[in-house]
């Protein structure tokens, strides 16, 4: 129930500046100008998660590496290496690994897990929660049930199903048939990335029931996209905010910049091979997929 709350009132704070700022108009239909800046958290629930553990890892009995806390509920919480967890211990302890770490492909891990380090995710796995202060490496079809939260970044291989929100401070790499709901990543991109030169025609913020842009070459849009039924884009290095009230495609694209935070907002969001995006990427729950 906590988890659809906050998920809806990330919906709802990010689409709330773009649909004001596209249903507002003038009596002689010129757009307002609107500041409508925000701020809020992207990676709530690991820094959250991180906020209500790291002090009791202080506090471990180091005999047996375990230690009680109160998270949303009370909680026994095991600290150590990966060699020296027991089978009674697996399932029912928040585990927090200490060193760099590889979990065991098909394994199931019904409480949250906590790496300081590297952690890698084996093909096959499913997992609650994942947070991790290192790199994290998903394998094929991993399954993570809630969230992820990467520091130095997220790679998932094909198939992978990455839970309500996935998000780091450095980027997430997605492979191909992953599906995702809320992604926050600097950038967020698909496979097969390369960098392409914007060689075709310049354009200038784009309002439309249908968009579809998909030039040869490749074409620039200095500002926002907001389309009501589809935003279909290919070949194309959008600087602004996309979004749109149906589905958006993305392919060979890039949204944003090193230096701007941007938004891909859709009902369905599908993309395909080299994409780009600096910031986030939302779809109704599990309708984001990479194609």
């Amino acid at each position: 129930m906590e988890i659809k709350l906050v998920l809806l009132m990330g919906v709802a704070v990010m689409a709330l500046p773009f649909v004001i700022s596209y249903l507002l108009t003038y009596r002689d239909e010129e757009k307002i100008n609107i500041d409508l800046s925000f701020e809020k958290n992207p990676r709530y629930f690991g820094i959250s998660f991180r906020k209500k553990i790291s002090p009791l890892l202080n506090t471990v009995n180091t005999e047996k590496g375990i230690v009680r806390g109160k998270l949303s509920k009370d909680e026994k919480i095991w600290v150590g290496k990966l060699g020296k967890l027991t089978q009674d211990i697996y399932q029912k302890h928040i585990l927090v690994f200490t060193e760099d770490t590889s979990i065991k492909g098909g394994s199931f891990l019904s409480k949250e897990i906590y790496g300081l380090k590297d952690l890698e995710i084996g093909e096959g796995a499913v997992v609650r929660a994942v947070a991790c202060d290192g790199f994290c490496r998903l394998g094929r079809e991993v399954e993570v049930i809630r969230w992820i939260d990467s520091i130095k970044g997220i790679k998932a291989g094909e198939g992978c199903v990455i839970g309500v929100v996935a998000s780091s401070k450095g980027n997430i790499s997605l492979g191909k048939e992953c599906v995702f709901t809320r992604l926050y990543g600097f950038p967020v991109e698909t496979y097969g990335v390369s960098e392409f030169e914007v060689v075709g025609e310049e354009l200038g913020p784009v309002r439309a029931e249908r968009v579809d842009i998909s030039g040869e070459k490749p074409v620039l849009i200095e500002g926002d996209i907001f389309g009501e039924k589809l935003v279909y884009l290919k070949n194309v290095h959008v600087t602004g905010t996309v979004f749109c009230f149906g589905d958006v495609y993305l392919e060979n694209a890039v949204i944003g910049n090193a230096g701007k935070t941007v938004s891909v907002i859709g009902a369905k969001v599908r993309l395909g091979s080299n994409v780009k995006v600096y910031g986030y990427i939302q779809a109704d729950v599990k309708r984001g997929v990479v194609v």
